[in-house]
């Protein structure tokens, strides 16, 4: 990042000698930062915003850096910006190489680990760790997307199977089983992304498997769910939080000729980093495909992490769209039930019926 030892302790004690007096701590570090990136850019730039994401470039970062050495007296490479890509982070690191104050230290922010001080003489080791679910949000069929909507679906024993959509696939002809003709579906706005919304441009968005976006929408909204969400999704950028999503590839992808997008449109590999990427997150990020299970894995994962501190929060995501191939296979193994009915436990059971859905915790 700097320059060899012998060069950064010179170039420290430099600094030190000739802005000590005006510089302090890392806030003030972050105000001449962002003093010069502002008169770059010619824009308020918000500390906690990736300096590269909103125009800072390669020639840029060079002149940026060339400011902030002449400022404070030492030589800071434009690599610096790839470690510490926020004003935040950057003050923060130049502030240690300074041996000056630290923000905390200035009295901005506080952060305590109140669960290892609470008693007296405790140790890592024996620190009692406890998680809870702060939110769940859902998109299910039927429109179910409210803890009172699926209160009802469960308390009034409605059911949702359907036919298969005609905007889905054509209703199978005679040679396969009746019960590939039923599902529970979700409606087909259920499964369009608002791609402006995540920095996605049309032309990917056409080409992601619907699952994708799925996990977009309810993984953001489990984290927002209850605040504001435009200053929680600034606070998300940069925040340790991890995003574990179990999916199955669903095959879905919109057929699009092929372009730059087709590879990740249909991976289920991407389907995580979308959300991570989207918010700027960069906790552990993980896609998980255990077939019937792998929303269940994800939880796992996501609770394990989280109880070992991997990240400071998680969001847990488990979603399933239905395609044209999976549902004829497993209605030709006579897996599925010829009604289009679950009867568990039931003497009439005859089968499952497939169904789609999103969930987040």
């Amino acid at each position: 990042m700097l320059e060899s030892p012998e060069g950064r302790d010179t170039s420290k004690k430099k600094a030190t000698a000739i802005h000590l007096s005006r510089i302090r701590n890392a806030f003030e570090v972050q105000t001449t930062l962002r003093a010069r990136v502002n008169a770059l850019l010619s824009t308020d730039v918000p500390t906690n915003a990736p300096l590269m994401s909103i125009g800072l470039d390669s020639i840029a970062a060079v002149e940026f850096t060339n400011a902030v050495s002449d400022e404070l007296g030492m030589s800071v490479s434009a690599i610096v910006l790839f470690d510490h890509p926020t004003l935040d982070s950057i003050a923060s690191y130049l502030a240690a190489e300074l041996e000056l104050g630290t923000v905390e230290e200035a009295g901005l922010t506080t952060i305590k680990d109140d669960a290892s001080s609470a008693v007296p003489g405790s140790t890592q080791a024996s620190k009692q760790i406890e998680i809870c679910i702060a939110t769940a949000c859902f998109w299910m069929a039927g429109s179910t997307s409210s803890d009172s909507a699926l209160r009802q679906l469960v308390t009034r024993a409605r059911a949702t199977p359907s036919n298969i959509p005609l905007a889905r696939w054509e209703a199978p002809g005679d040679s396969v089983n009746a019960s590939a003709a039923y599902g529970s579906f979700l409606h087909i706005e259920g499964l369009t992304l608002d791609g402006g919304a995540f920095g996605i441009s049309a032309l990917e968005a056409r080409s992601m498997d619907p699952q994708q976006s799925l996990v977009l929408h309810v993984g953001y909204a489990a984290l927002v769910c209850g605040r504001d969400s435009k200053n929680v999704r600034d606070g998300l950028v940069y925040s340790n939080v991890g995003v574990f999503v179990g999916v199955e590839p669903s095959g879905l992808g919109v057929q699009e000729a092929a372009s730059v997008f087709s590879a990740s449109g249909g991976a289920a590999s991407i389907t995580s980093g979308r959300l991570s990427y989207a918010l700027g997150l960069v906790g552990p990020c993980y896609t998980m495909d255990t077939a019937c299970s792998s929303a269940l894995a994800a939880l796992h994962v996501c609770s394990t992490a989280t109880l070992r501190e991997e990240c400071e929060r998680s969001v847990s995501v488990g979603t399933k769209v239905l395609s044209e191939a999976a549902n004829y296979g497993t209605s030709i193994a006579g897996m599925t039930s010829p009604l289009g009915r679950c009867h568990t436990f039931d003497g009439r059971a005859d089968g499952y019926c497939r169904g789609e859905g999103c969930g987040a915790f």
